[in-house]
């Protein structure tokens, strides 16, 4: 038989119920009303192998909404709810296939080695370990609704440079532990080195939820377990954010990866991916790397940011409505079928990706002087760092802007810098190919003369179709200097 939990107007009964719910593997089910969150609270909820389900109790009635407190933050990481797995059990321990990893380790300098053109990385030693990976336990929300109610916190309190950003509404991660959870310590390799066993959730699933009030902390966060895979699966189905308060963090947001990751049907106001550790130096299950998968399917979105260090997530993604902002840097994979509103920042940084049947639109900006002394468009501009090129493929795309064009507008719809000489990398390029894609009409045409289709200057290789350039000719639909030697390692290929 489930809980069944009635609404409180007092912190305590929830918490209360979810410690019940995984004591008794019994489902949780919360009647319509409000059920409020402990404040204050640190605490990370540990689930065992059997997992968690809460979810509505009648699920085509009212529904009921999991609340912050008014005045339940008064700090940084201070949650709503927070989910790790529990620590491990004897028997995972008995049954652990040990494996060895260095921790700690770190780029402190960098030093002159074979390639005159490229320096390498020295990492201090860092302590040994061994290490076991277990993935268990499901965690559930359906058709529960949260409210993060931030206009009634005490925001103001917040101290300069230390703002309240980690106190996410819903938390997930995978978690490290050296001890059973009788206290009872794991051990040592017969050569003394520390041994560790890291938790993963085999699948967390949120659906059919809809956010309020939210901002300044992220509304639902998978957070650091500093392992490989962290959460094995996420499947978020259903998710609508309403009430923004403030445009701080995220509706949804991944600090670490997951193995693979669904987002299906969703309408909020953030997706962002912001993982700064190289997943793929973390320790994992096997010496076999996978990358981490996103697929997207149906998502509108405000905003949406994706970045991972070292080419460790690959993007698949239809039908996306991205209606203010998107930004990427090291990602790989495929967009169709989509909308995007690429913003302010032109940038897709170290890309390897390919983009079908995707609708860029941008808009006139007003002059910001010294830079822009006119109105301006920035269009995309794709950019190579560090070595690492960006590789973009853009089959039967459009890129129009939207709105009348002042006359002296000026801008590129494709946007390419000159890069200066890096000596700690062999080379910075880009490899752009447009194809059966559709420009704006009035971009380098004789009625905007500050406007072209492109501007190649960024070193690499640049491949359009003539045919896609509206009958201009080359010097139109092309900012080129009128001294073409003057492009330095800049191929351009006109079919």
């Amino acid at each position: 038989m489930p809980i069944v939990l009635a609404p409180s107007p007092t912190p305590g009964p929830l918490r209360a119920a979810i410690d019940e719910a995984i004591q008794t593997n019994q489902t949780l089910e919360l009647l319509p009303g409000v059920h409020l969150t402990n404040p204050h609270s640190s605490e990370w909820i540990e689930v065992p192998e059997i997992g968690l389900t809460i979810r509505a109790h009648d699920p085509l009635g009212p529904r009921p909404k999991i609340k912050r407190p008014d005045n339940g933050m008064n700090g940084d990481f201070q949650y709503g709810l927070a989910f790790v797995p529990a620590c491990p059990n004897a028997a995972e321990v008995s049954a652990a296939q040990w494996k060895r990893a260095i921790d700690g380790q770190r780029v402190k300098n960098f030093v002159q080695g074979n390639d005159p053109c490229k320096k390498d990385p020295i990492f201090n030693p860092g302590s040994e370990f061994e290490y076991e990976i277990v993935v268990r336990g499901d965690v559930e929300i359906q058709g529960v609704d949260i409210d993060c109610n931030i206009q009634n916190q005490p925001l103001s309190q917040q101290l300069p440079g230390q703002p309240w950003e980690h106190s996410a509404m819903l938390a997930f991660a995978g978690a490290s532990y050296r001890r059973l959870c009788d206290g009872t310590g794991i051990g040592t390799a017969p050569d003394g080195v520390e041994r560790r066993i890291y938790a993963a959730f085999n699948l967390v699933t949120i659906s059919a939820m809809n956010t309020f009030h939210h901002g300044t902390a992220d509304d639902i966060w998978f957070t650091r377990g500093y392992f490989n895979p962290n959460i094995a699966n996420v499947a978020l189905k259903f998710v609508r954010s309403f009430s923004r308060i403030n445009d701080k963090r995220a509706t949804i947001s991944f600090s670490e990866l997951a193995a693979n990751i669904d987002i299906i049907d969703c309408d909020v106001y953030s997706l962002h991916v912001e993982n700064d550790d190289r997943w793929d130096l973390e320790p994992r299950p096997s010496p076999q790397f996978q990358k981490a998968q996103m697929n997207l399917s149906a998502v509108k979105v405000e905003r949406c940011g994706l970045a991972s260090k070292g080419y460790v997530l690959n993007l698949t993604a239809r039908r996306l409505n991205i209606r203010e902002e998107f930004v990427a840097d090291q990602v790989t994979g495929i967009v169709q079928n989509s909308i995007i509103y690429k913003g302010t920042d032109p940038r897709l940084s170290r890309l390897d990706m390919k983009f079908e049947s995707v609708d860029w639109r941008f808009f006139v900006h007003d002059p910001l002087p010294p830079q822009h002394q006119q109105p301006f468009v920035t269009g995309i501009e794709a950019i190579p760092r560090f070595g690492e090129h960006c590789r973009v493929v853009f089959l039967r795309n459009s890129f129009l802007v939207e709105g009348d064009l002042p006359p002296d507008v000026t801008g590129h719809l494709i946007s390419g810098d000159a890069l200066a000489a890096d000596p700690n990398v062999s080379d910075n390029q880009v490899f752009l190919e447009f194809d059966a894609c559709r420009f704006d009409p009035r971009f380098g045409s004789h009625a905007f003369p500050g406007t072209h289709i492109a501007n190649p200057s960024t070193p690499g290789v640049w491949a359009f179709h003539q045919a896609d350039w509206n009958g201009l000719p080359l010097d139109q639909a092309l900012n080129l200097p009128a001294n073409h030697s003057a492009l330095r390692r800049v191929v351009v290929l006109v079919f």
